[in-house]
């Protein structure tokens, strides 16, 4: 940085972070150090007290005449969904979500069945492929779905002692990271000292392993039809392609070809 801002060293002391690298996202990006020192670019750093109809006055009392004013302040990273989603009982997720936003393995929460969340709380990455995490949890969200349909489930929720479980094992494992240096980021809600709430608690080859298989015993199962009782999925002991013609030896994956004889004769030598 101080290469870069050579031409204006005293950008430097304004913009060095005072936290670790990695607490947040690394910033500035590439070619911004660089327009900074540009003969055409004024870096200011008093703040701003009022906006006027010509411009701005900065802390110092100066008005300064601009054409356009850029608000580059950040963004909301609350995780509260701008549409209703309400679960058992009226409860909104935004509500549920007010304090601090918790999903058990970042795709699901209690007292919300059969909501499945792709991008959701602790779902991030702090080393490693976004796209890998994603892809894992689709896979399991649709093995879930598969797990409904087979087994005639009207509605699987994650239990809340999973969640908390869940919730546990980021607050045990982020202290160890840089993450928790003071630093104002959205991997804690844009807070400097909160919570991490943004990144998965670990790598993204840890975030496929760990959602490859589901475990299945942190769910809570409601039966589409009680009256059939725990093994109504089982049905009358008959498959479909039993009942009505279909492939029967599915179970075939591979045949087992022999090996065939050459046609010329095998010739032996004494």
């Amino acid at each position: 940085m101080k290469t870069k801002l050579a031409k204006k060293p005293e950008i430097f002391e304004s913009l060095v972070p005072t936290w670790l690298p990695g607490c947040r996202r690394l910033t500035p990006g590439p070619g911004y150090l660089e327009a900074l020192v540009e003969d055409n670019v004024n870096f200011i750093t008093d703040k701003i007290v009022k906006v006027t109809e010509k411009g701005i006055i900065t802390a110092d009392g100066q008005e300064r005449e601009v054409d356009a004013i850029v608000c580059a302040t950040g963004f909301d990273t609350s995780h509260t969904p701008r549409y209703p989603t309400i679960g058992r009982n009226g409860i909104s997720l935004a509500d549920h979500w007010k304090e601090a936003p918790t999903a058990y393995m970042s795709l699901a929460t209690h007292n919300f069945p059969n909501l499945f969340i792709v991008g959701g709380p602790n779902s991030a990455t702090g080393g490693g492929s976004l796209l890998i995490i994603f892809e894992s949890v689709i896979s399991y969200i649709v093995k879930c779905i598969q797990k409904m349909q087979r087994e005639k489930l009207k509605a699987m929720e994650i239990s809340t002692a999973a969640e908390k479980a869940w919730i546990n094992y980021c607050d045990a494992y982020f202290p160890g990271t840089v993450h928790v240096s003071t630093c104002r980021s959205w991997y804690k809600g844009g807070k400097e000292n909160g919570r991490v709430v943004g990144l998965w608690p670990g790598s993204s080859n840890h975030a496929n392993r760990a959602l490859k298989h589901p475990r299945w015993e942190d769910w809570v199962y409601t039966l589409r039809d009680p009256s059939d009782g725990l093994l109504g999925w089982l049905g009358d002991g008959w498959t479909e392609a039993d009942r009505n013609g279909g492939d029967t030896s599915a179970y075939l994956d591979e045949a087992d070809i022999p090996p065939i004889p050459e046609e010329t004769p095998l010739k032996t030598t004494v």
